[in-house]
C-alpha cells in the first residue's frame, strides 16, 4: 500500500470518527443531582453534600448550581430569602446565596457554647463520645 493510499484510509476512518462524534442522533446521558430538601439545623453540612452532587454530575456553573439549590427551597424558607433572590449578584449568584444561607440559619459559636454550657448532658455516652457530641 503506498503513502498516498494509506493517508487516504486514514481520513476516511478520521471522516468516520467525526460522524460519529457529530451525530445528532446520538443520545448523551446526563447525570442527575439529588439535592435532599434544604436542612435548616444544617446548611453547611447541606451545602456540603449538594457540591457534591455538582461534582459527580459534572455541574461548575454558578447558575446551574444556584438554579438546583432554588429548586430545594420551600416557600417559608423562600420568603425568609426574598431580599437574596429577589435581587441577585451578577456574578456568583450561588456563592453569595450559599454564603448568607449558612450565615442566617447557622447557629453561632455564642448559641452554641450556651447550649453547651446550659443543656448538655453526658448521659450514658462515653467521655470520648460526648467529646466527639460537643
Amino acid at each position: 500500500m503506498s503513502k498516498e493510499e494509506e493517508l487516504q484510509r486514514q481520513i476516511l476512518d478520521l471522516q468516520k470518527q467525526i460522524a460519529k462524534l457529530t451525530n445528532p442522533d446520538a443520545q448523551v446521558m446526563g447525570v442527575s443531582v439529588k439535592l435532599s430538601e434544604f436542612w435548616r439545623d444544617n446548611p453547611r453540612i447541606w451545602f456540603t453534600q449538594a457540591e457534591a452532587q455538582f461534582e459527580i454530575a459534572g455541574i461548575t456553573q454558578d447558575s446551574t448550581k444556584y438554579g438546583h439549590v432554588l429548586s430545594k427551597f420551600d416557600a417559608h424558607l423562600a420568603d425568609e430569602v426574598e431580599d437574596i433572590l429577589s435581587n441577585p449578584p451578577t456574578k456568583d449568584k450561588y456563592q453569595h446565596l450559599k454564603a448568607e444561607i449558612i450565615k442566617r440559619f447557622s447557629t453561632s459559636k455564642k448559641q452554641r457554647t450556651r447550649q453547651l454550657l446550659s443543656e448538655e448532658q453526658r448521659g450514658d455516652r462515653k467521655p470520648t463520645a460526648f467529646l466527639r457530641h460537643l
